[in-house]
């Protein structure tokens, strides 16, 4: 047996304490790594074979663990999910404690371009939204009983409508979603409006007839009475447009299913994203809210 002394067993001793820090560091990183929001690109098909690409965000949990999943969908933006509201709004939600996966509709971003229209179902946004919970619910790790559905402004009709109709949904959240009417019901000067903006979009012309089956689906009223066990929320910004605010106040009104309403304070419809194309962010204070509202929702609805 070998004994030390001395600055030999003090050398030892420090070198000892200096390897197992050393390793002590490098278990700490490796679970700091698991711990942080991860990012990841999928793609999964949606109806007609087109393809969809969408974008997970994993909360800072471990790997193999089961969290409450937030589909997100996004308004009419030309950059779709990649818009600089959702690149800051999701990873916030992530690191709240949801697994987020939002994805580009047809048309939009990475996901299957139309090249042309051929039939009116070349424009089934509904349909696009149903696949994407048909790939969390079958591809993802989320707890099946703590799923909600949300989106921002053409987003928030299809989140409504896919939430109202899935069983599956137990949270609706609604941010800011447009006051679509029956088509019929629009002026030619504001029908071409609309048709302008999401030609914007798409990039590429959209014709009338395309557009009206769009467009019929959206009516939100139409959904209710909600059935099943479900919460509806909606968050408006205080800057948004009167038709916008009217509507989904109005719609809030006949929403029979527990609910909630929430105001965001100095707040654009694109929440301090630039209004045309939504790729700068101009304040970054009511994305945070809108963050930090949307968890206390679902939170409260949880019972956590």
């Amino acid at each position: 047996m070998h004994i030390f002394r001395g600055k030999t067993a003090v050398a030892l001793l420090a070198a000892a304490c200096l390897g197992a820090g050393f390793a002590a560091g490098t278990q700490v990183g490796r679970v700091k790594e698991r711990l942080r929001v991860r990012t990841r690109k999928v793609v999964f098909s949606g109806p007609h074979t087109f393809t969809l690409a969408g974008r997970v965000h994993y909360p800072p949990r471990f790997p193999w663990s089961r969290h409450p999943g937030i589909l997100f969908v996004h308004g009419t933006l030309p950059s779709g999910k990649d818009t600089a509201l959702y690149r800051l709004l999701l990873p916030a939600l992530a690191r709240k404690g949801y697994l987020v996966l939002s994805f580009d509709l047809r048309g939009f971003g990475e996901s299957y371009k139309i090249s042309r229209f051929r039939v009116p179902q070349d424009l089934d946004f509904v349909t696009d939204t149903r696949a994407a919970l048909d790939y969390m619910l079958a591809r993802l790790p989320v707890r099946r009983e703590e799923i909600t559905v949300a989106g921002h402004s053409l987003g928030g009709n299809l989140s409504f409508i896919v939430g109202a109709t899935s069983p599956e949904v137990r949270n609706i959240v609604s941010i800011a979603p447009g006051n679509y009417k029956f088509p019929e019901a629009y002026p030619p000067a504001v029908r071409r409006q609309y048709m302008e903006k999401l030609e914007r979009a798409v990039g590429q012309p959209v014709g009338e007839e395309y557009w009206m089956r769009l467009v019929r689906p959206l009516n939100l009223f139409q959904y209710l009475p909600i059935e099943g066990p479900k919460n509806v929320y909606f968050i408006l910004a205080d800057g948004d447009w009167p038709d916008v605010r009217r509507y989904t106040e109005n719609l809030f009104e006949q929403i029979e299913t527990p609910k909630g309403l929430v105001i965001v304070p100095h707040a654009n419809h694109n929440f301090g994203t630039e209004y045309d194309t939504g790729n700068e962010v101009v304040d970054p204070r009511p994305i945070r809210t809108l963050a930090a509202e949307i968890d206390t929702l679902i939170d409260s609805a949880s019972g956590r």
